[in-house]
């Protein structure tokens, strides 16, 4: 379970990078859509956030329940790849 939520933490910072990195984009944009399309991949990127922040509140719980030191393999484990 922490794995699944540590990797569900990595795939959303993914995510937040990619929307934000769209945004940036677009901000170099001057088509008549640009405004519209700017608003819309905001809200996304808040989405997306959200969703990041939601996986970190899940994987600090989950790490809390663990049995003592386990913690530290987890960590050991995702870092190690």
């Amino acid at each position: 379970m922490q794995v699944f939520l540590a990797y569900g933490v990595y795939l959303a910072i993914g995510a937040v990078f990619v929307v934000l990195a769209f945004g940036v984009v677009n901000l170099i944009r001057t088509d008549d859509q640009a405004r519209s399309r700017s608003n819309k991949l905001m809200r996304l990127r808040v989405l997306v956030q959200f969703i990041a922040i939601i996986f970190l509140v899940a994987l600090g719980a989950a790490m809390l329940e663990a049995p003592e030191g386990t913690q530290l393999l987890l960590l050991e484990e995702l870092a190690a790849g």
